[in-house]
């Protein structure tokens, strides 16, 4: 999902800038339709998380191939923003086991190995896989006006802080694995800054309202949810742009909310959540905003959030 604060909270970020459970389950009814297995090639995985609709925090990670749904987590109070690693053998989350805390895991895409990464009083959440898969950058909530960017071993160790700028609609690796972008929702436009805390700057070609971003796996193109009003997504689109910010341009059009795209699974496809059937399902449409194709469905639950392995 979007914000990992409470709504109070994401506004308070607009005002300035300055136990758990594992263990895959394959149940022969899941909350919500494959449409088309076709559209899923074969060897190719998505991550998706889902919920009842209008429960935000009470989601679980699913694993969809052309073979079918496996649920991945079970017992967490709420599981989201799966992202798999570039090795896919692995997904880190943002989990919280008790009702009480939000933190980072990692499973097996098997539903084996479930390890905990984060274990403090904040809030974790948006994981990204660098590159090489050694390392994972993530926000942490520190207070309801700040949360900064963190970046660790993939085995939790070595937590630390790269930057103190807002975080709103998930952040990634750029192409080189040397730098990490996001959306600020206090500045103009993304944010990039280098591993070690160096050389912050804005994005060109980006806008104030740009979450999300994600490269195409040959760093040739960026996606973005372009939000025209922060707080509510109803009128969420999804752009992408060249490296240095020109052929910017709209991929969705219509109603419905169209947000966090993720590229697959063809290098010129682009994968998102989208409401325009009532509910936030998942979307298929190539980069140039033709063959839009609904792949998931469900009357009474959100999928949402999709990630495909590989890249």
């Amino acid at each position: 999902m979007r914000s990992p604060l409470p709504l109070v909270v994401a506004f308070a970020l607009l005002a300035g800038c300055g136990g758990g459970g594992g263990g895959a389950v394959t149940t022969p009814t899941t909350p919500f339709s494959i449409l088309n297995r076709a559209l899923i090639p074969v060897g190719t995985r998505l991550f998706v998380e889902s919920a009842l609709a209008g429960q935000t925090k009470r989601n679980q990670v699913y694993l969809i191939t052309s073979a079918g749904v496996t649920q991945l987590t079970s017992s967490f109070v709420n599981a989201e923003d799966p992202v798999p690693s570039p090795d896919g053998t692995q997904v880190a989350f943002r989990g919280d086991a008790t009702g009480t805390n939000e933190d980072l895991w990692v499973v097996n895409v098997d539903g084996s190995g479930l390890r905990q990464l984060t274990n403090d009083a904040q809030h974790e959440g948006y994981p990204a896989w660098s590159p090489d898969g050694a390392q994972i950058a993530f926000m942490r909530h520190i207070t309801p006006e700040l949360n900064v960017i963190m970046l660790m071993n993939a085995d939790g160790s070595n937590q630390r802080m790269i930057n103190n700028r807002p975080v709103l609609g998930g952040l990634s690796f750029n192409p080189g694995g040397g730098s990490v972008i996001w959306g600020c929702p206090r500045r103009d436009g993304l944010i990039n800054v280098n591993t070690d805390g160096s050389n912050e700057r804005v994005q060109a070609g980006s806008q104030f309202g740009d979450l999300g971003p994600q490269w195409s796996s040959n760093g040739l193109l960026l996606a973005v949810d372009f939000a025209t009003i922060l707080a509510d997504d109803r009128d969420d689109h999804i752009f992408v742009m060249n490296p240095d910010g020109s052929g910017r341009r709209q991929v969705t059009s219509g109603p419905g909310g169209n947000r966090l795209a993720w590229w697959g699974p063809g290098s010129n496809q682009l994968t998102f959540a989208s409401k325009r059937v009532g509910t936030y399902q998942i979307w298929i449409v190539n980069a140039d905003g033709s063959n839009l194709q609904q792949l998931t469905n469900s009357a009474t639950h959100e999928v949402d959030q999709p990630a495909w392995w590989p890249r």
